[in-house]
């Protein structure tokens, strides 16, 4: 892998721009289709708390999961965010979409940095207009606040043990802590830092 160390172009902001603003498209476009589930009621009911006051030290029940086990509460403190704004769940999912935007940002910082201007736009293009990806960034739910998180694992990893800067070290396993507090299963990714 190439190390691409020079600074973007004011052509390769515009491109990026515009791929964010493609990416934000599709994830509002459809804003409302998305049915409210009982996970996204227990996400926004926990962030309403956070709004009036309450600092849980756990989340929501899981019920998509296992209904006696609890969700981390990191989603409720972000999710108290558009909560804060306005109770209707719609300003909630536009958060999502925002957040899931960084997601985008980071996968063509990594895919630039590694690979080369050309992948680094590709990568961004397809990771902002991929079905599944967009699905994710379009409802109010958990694990949809864990891809940048994810993102910046694997972009610290990268820059901590094949570069070996000692700040993105330090980083790595508590980023991929914030991913795991939005949810559990993505303590499977450990085993890449080993790696």
């Amino acid at each position: 892998m190439k190390h691409n160390h020079s600074p973007p172009r004011l052509s390769e902001y515009l491109v990026l721009a515009t791929i964010l603003l493609l990416g934000l498209f599709f994830r509002v476009r459809q804003l409302g289709d998305d049915p409210f589930f009982q996970d996204q009621a227990a996400t926004s009911m926990g962030a309403l708390r956070v709004t009036k006051g309450s600092w849980p030290l756990v989340g929501p029940m899981a019920f998509s999961f296992d209904s006696t086990l609890r969700d981390p509460p990191l989603p409720s403190y972000l999710y108290a965010i558009p909560f804060s704004i306005s109770g209707d769940p719609r300003v909630a999912r536009i958060f999502t979409a925002l957040w899931n935007l960084f997601s985008i940002a980071i996968a063509y910082k990594i895919g630039r940095r590694y690979f080369g201007r050309g992948p680094g736009v590709l990568v961004a293009a397809l990771y902002a207009s991929h079905p599944t990806a967009v699905v994710a960034s379009r409802f109010i739910w958990n694990p949809n606040l864990a891809a940048p998180f994810v993102m910046l694992y694997v972009h610290t990893g990268l820059l901590g043990y094949y570069e070996s800067k000692s700040y993105a070290r330090v980083l790595h396993l508590p980023v991929l802590a914030l991913a795991i507090l939005c949810h559990p299963s993505l303590s499977l990714l450990a085993p890449i830092t080993l790696l």
